[in-house]
């Protein structure tokens, strides 16, 4: 492969990014954790969701559980039913969870290409 990498982009715990010619690729990782795994990212909008809004307080909050105080669910639970119904990401995150609960999900993958415009 040959381009301009750069390599400047990844800092903070946000998730990896490969950036080649000014375009942004990302790799989002499983979309199911492993056993005694925290969730992250995709995981978020799939595995667990019957308790997404105290995942998503423990994801945020990570090792620091006193951070987790200042966070209010309801607001997290109205920004999460806002992403779900204009995110188009969100939604195509949720249509796999279903495949997935229909299935053993053990094969399941899913790409996300966004043609810019």
């Amino acid at each position: 492969m040959s381009g301009k990498i750069d390599i400047s982009i990844n800092k903070g715990g946000a998730p990896y990014v490969f950036k080649l010619n000014g375009e942004n690729y990302h790799q989002i990782g499983r979309m199911l954790p492993q056993p005694e795994e925290h969730l992250r990212f995709s995981q978020l909008y799939i595995y667990d969701t019957d308790n997404e809004v105290p995942n998503r307080i423990n994801a945020l909050s990570g090792k620091d559980k006193d951070s987790s105080k200042k966070l209010d669910e309801e607001i997290i639970e109205e920004l999460r039913m806002m992403v779900d119904e204009f995110n188009h990401f969100a939604i195509k995150f949720r249509h796999s969870r279903k495949k997935i609960e229909i299935g053993d999900g053990s094969s399941f993958k899913m790409r996300l290409i966004e043609k810019r415009t």
